[in-house]
């Protein structure tokens, strides 16, 4: 969970549950995009994409 909070705040707080899954993979953790998905859910983790107000 730490490791998702870590690579989340990495990506200026932009990556949804398919680009964080994709980036739990490359280092090494065997999540799939539910899983992550779910674990933003219980870390309250939801995207906000660049704009002017973020």
């Amino acid at each position: 969970m730490e490791n998702s909070q870590a690579l989340f705040d990495a990506s200026k707080r932009s990556y949804g549950s398919r680009r964080l899954s994709d980036g739990l993979k490359k280092a090494g953790f065997p999540v799939g995009r539910y899983k992550t998905r779910r674990v933003m859910a219980e870390l309250n983790l939801g995207p906000c994409y660049p704009k002017a107000n973020c």
